[in-house]
């Protein structure tokens, strides 16, 4: 397996993967929905056009695809192979990711690169994922929880004591709760607490919550006890399964 991955690392697509995979990526995936939409709208219930407008509209979406795709000359690496052999801990992978960094390859994608060496240890790029995904205090409301979903995947998916420790940062009770305009409580650090659950497997931090929804039950108090007990138990955290393989 671990001279199969390790020569997907280093092999690019051909044209007829390419093709293949954005043909899978646009059936299975959200474009799905909004072709459907616009296939049945034009159909009127007539299989025969449906089948025809559905092929017409895939095939128009996969050229436009597959000719940005030339324009960059991208035949790419997929992230998930990247990832995977960063979780699976392929310290062989370093200088190919180290080699693609230096040659600003198009075929990779380079933030992906980067975090993969992160997580396999690296010191140089820990520290630089690390720095990229530090608490941002003067963001509010929707930017607040989109900063912070988008740090936590990083940081969760390198998932060693320091980036844990780092999201303590965000049970912040300045970000306790937020009025929307219609008066209902938001969820800012409620929101961080959510997530958190389902990050952290040990029982004594579950606990923290037994009864409550982090939500929309949420005091100041919840958050501080949480807050602390992520300080006060670095070294000892269990990172829930999901996330120890998730790619």
């Amino acid at each position: 397996i671990k001279k199969r991955l390790l020569y997907l690392l280093n092999s690019t697509w051909t044209a007829e993967e390419v093709a293949s995979y954005i043909e899978n990526d646009i059936k299975d995936g959200y474009e799905s929905y909004r072709i459907e939409e616009r296939v049945r709208e034009k159909s009127k219930n007539n299989d025969s056009i449906y089948q025809l407008e559905k092929k017409r509209i895939i095939q128009g979406i996969m050229e436009e695809k597959l000719a940005y795709l030339k324009k960059i000359n991208y035949y790419g690496v997929h992230p998930s192979v990247i990832k995977l052999v960063a979780i699976l801990g392929l310290k062989e992978a370093i200088p190919i990711f180290k080699k693609v960094l230096l040659e600003a390859s198009a075929n990779y994608d380079l933030p992906t690169v980067e975090l993969a060496l992160a997580k396999l240890g690296d010191k140089v790029y820990l520290k630089k994922v690390l720095r990229e995904c530090r608490y941002n205090k003067t963001l509010e409301g929707d930017e607040w929880e989109a900063d912070f979903q988008q740090k936590l995947e990083k940081l969760v998916f390198i998932g060693n004591d320091e980036s844990l420790y780092s999201l303590n940062n965000w049970l912040d009770v300045s970000k306790k709760r937020e009025i929307s305009s219609n008066g209902t409580l938001g969820k800012s650090a409620g929101y961080a607490m959510a997530f958190l659950l389902n990050v952290f497997e040990n029982t004594d931090f579950k606990n923290i919550f037994a009864g409550i929804d982090p939500i929309y039950d949420m005091t100041e108090k919840l958050i501080l006890k949480a807050k602390k007990w992520i300080i006060n138990n670095k070294g000892k955290y269990t990172l829930a399964k999901k996330y120890r393989y998730k790619v």
